[in-house]
Formats: C-alpha cells, sequence, structure tokens
C-alpha cells in the first residue's frame, strides 16, 4: 500500500526481471543482441474503500 496524491493504493501481485540472450546470424555471421531491462508481471491494483475504512475502525475503536 502507497500513497498518492488523489489516495491510497493497494497493489498486490507479482513481477519478475527476465533476462533475455538474443543473437542473430544472417550471411554466415553470428551477432550477439543487447536488450534492454524487461520484466513479467500480473498486478492487481486498487484503491480502498476510504468510507468502508472509517467505518471499519470505528467498529473496533469504540
Amino acid at each position: 500500500m502507497y500513497d498518492e496524491p488523489f489516495g491510497q493504493v493497494v497493489t498486490e501481485g507479482w513481477n519478475y526481471p527476465l533476462r533475455a540472450d538474443a543473437t542473430a546470424r544472417t550471411m554466415g555471421r553470428q551477432v550477439k543482441l543487447t536488450c534492454g531491462e524487461a520484466f513479467a508481471y500480473k498486478l492487481t491494483t486498487w484503491r480502498p474503500d476510504i468510507g468502508a475504512e472509517a467505518t471499519d475502525r470505528s467498529r473496533r475503536t469504540g
């Protein structure tokens, strides 16, 4: 959970950095290719209902 100017945001899931080794072969030559950073991810992001959260807190405290 982290705060944004417009309210809290909750993120749940995973992300993994990917490593790529790639080569190209053309006209009898093989050349190693360079790849930028990449990652795979599966994330669910939402904003909690502030009204429900406030009601939940009031039930616990009093």
